[in-house]
């Protein structure tokens, strides 16, 4: 069975220069020489350049169909750009010479999607860094809380596929084939989550990855990036993230982490999101639904599994999530 290492690295074999100095004329950046590549994964990103602006770098996206079609990366984009509107900071998105978001490019009879956005300055920020501060969890919450405004009032008009889609959930039919331990536990999961309650405050469009990796911080901003993953999904499965990747992976008092970040984080994120404070009672679902996420992409990475990336959500997974006895509702409503 393919990992996902050994579909990027069929993409990568795919992916011509020609492509590359295509996007870049069609965003009017430097194609001589060619950028260069920033990173890889789900997309290829590169530092590239306008001629008319030489200092300032762009991140030229280019995206395997496979992946995203060009009807899901405009909408990405387009609700990029809404939310970068009205107060949420993001990376500006860019037009090509024809006035798109997404251009498709061709060579040698293999296509591929080309996207652009203005580089950000910025680190993500990790406890015990110098940006770790209440301050940034604070503002950090306050975006992911006016983003589920935004979802709120708009995020109909949007569209893109639900949490459960096989084109973005990691737990779909071959899950069941690769990791055949955790099927029984996982579908007991999905099924609690199925049955939670949808209203227009509780359920909508959702980042779904604002982890701190997905934030670039410097000390005038917090800006939100990587917004590969958005879907309609509960507004709490979108809370849960930043609350678990800013303590599960940390040692010592859980306790003592998981308050420290989640009093600033809520102070934020209550200034803005329509979540009601009993949809809090959700989350405990929502970290085991993580762990079983965290589990099935690790293994289609093929990372090891010894990594503790893989061995704590496999642990919590056998003998439960201690996020889940945490008083998240206590300091939702006394952030």
């Amino acid at each position: 069975m393919q990992t996902a290492q050994d579909v990027n690295t069929a993409w990568t074999q795919e992916l011509r220069p020609d492509h590359v100095a295509h996007a870049c004329r069609a965003f009017g950046l430097q194609s001589d020489p060619l950028p260069e590549l920033f990173r890889e994964g789900e997309s290829f990103i590169y530092a590239a350049r306008r001629p008319s602006d030489p200092e300032r770098s762009v991140a030229l996206r280019i995206t395997h169909p496979d992946h995203r079609s060009v009807e899901e990366l405009t909408t990405e984009l387009a609700w990029m750009a809404f939310v970068g509107r009205n107060g949420v900071r993001v990376p500006e998105v860019l037009l090509s010479h024809a006035g798109q978001t997404v251009e498709v490019v061709a060579s040698e009879g293999l296509r591929w999607h080309a996207s652009a956005l203005q580089w950000v300055p910025g680190r993500g920020v990790r406890r015990g860094a110098q940006g770790w501060h209440a301050e940034t969890i604070e503002r950090w919450g306050w975006q992911l809380g006016r983003m589920q405004r935004l979802a709120l009032e708009r995020g109909a008009d949007y569209f893109r596929f639900h949490w459960e889609d096989p084109r973005i959930s990691v737990l779909a039919e071959e899950f069941v084939e690769r990791l055949p331990q955790y099927a029984a536990g996982a579908q007991e999961m999905i099924e609690r989550v199925r049955a939670l309650p949808r209203t227009p405050e509780t359920y909508g469009l959702c980042h779904r990855d604002l982890h701190q990796g997905n934030l670039l911080c410097t000390p005038e901003a917090v800006t939100c990036i990587d917004f590969d993953d958005l879907c309609h999904h509960y507004f709490a499965a979108d809370l849960a993230i930043p609350l678990y990747y800013a303590t599960v992976f940390e040692e010592g008092d859980p306790v003592a982490h998981a308050e420290s970040f989640a009093r600033p984080f809520f102070r934020g994120f209550r200034a803005e999101s329509p979540l009601p404070p009993q949809a809090i009672g959700a989350l405990p679902d929502f970290f085991s639904l993580r762990d079983y996420e965290l589990v099935s992409v690790l293994d289609l990475w093929g990372l090891s599994r010894e990594s503790r990336w893989y061995t704590i959500p496999a642990g919590h997974l056998a003998h439960g999530n201690p996020l889940a006895e945490l008083p998240w509702r206590t300091w939702f409503e006394r952030p």
